[in-house]
């Protein structure tokens, strides 16, 4: 229903990744409350934990702008002609 509404007024390529990003975080947070991982975390294990889920979701980041930045341009290559 929320993604809808949201696509409704937004374009999917803001959207599904925003979405993406909220159900990894909950996912996440979920299974470390309920299987209690968070509390067998060394400082190690933390730094890791924290720096891939960073690198998850400057990933996701990277590839929402340059796909933003490609549909700027169109597929014409910027020319302004018809390819």
């Amino acid at each position: 229903k929320h993604l809808n509404l949201a696509q409704k007024h937004f374009d999917s390529s803001a959207v599904v990744p925003v979405y993406y990003l909220s159900f990894t975080i909950c996912s996440i947070s979920g299974g470390g409350i309920v299987y209690q991982d968070f509390w067998r975390f060394t400082p190690l294990t933390a730094f890791g934990f924290v720096s891939g889920c960073l690198l998850c979701f400057s990933g996701v980041y990277l590839i929402t702008k340059r796909g933003t930045v490609a549909a700027g341009r169109g597929f014409s290559g910027g020319d302004g002609g018809d390819a």
